[in-house]
Formats: C-alpha cells, structure tokens, sequence
C-alpha cells in the first residue's frame, strides 16, 4: 500500500440498501469500513476506503 510493502486485506460486500468496503493494514491493524446506502459503486467506495486508509498514516 502506497509502496510501503504492507499486506493489506479487502473485502466488499452488500446486504440490502447497504454497501460495504473494509480494508486493514495486516501487519498493524490500521483499519477502515465504509457503509453506504447511497448508489455509489463498489469501486468507488473501494478508493475511497484506500484514500482514508493511506491518510490514517499521515
């Protein structure tokens, strides 16, 4: 994840009106799940859940 070689699990998922995103750094646990109920797509909510996912880093 952004070059720093750190192994990252992501899941996506939908239940319903709900759309889900989960990623976590696994070698420390950093950790971000983004639930929508709007139309935006899975790959839309996938970058969104990397970008905040980098920024937890900052």
């Amino acid at each position: 994840m952004g070059g720093t070689g750190l192994g990252l699990l992501d899941e996506y998922g939908s239940n319903g009106a709900f759309r889900v995103s989960a990623r976590c750094t696994l070698d420390d646990g950093h950790t971000v799940v983004v639930v929508n109920n709007s139309s935006a797509d899975h790959p839309w909510l996938g970058d969104l859940a990397r970008r905040l996912l980098e920024a937890s880093y900052r």
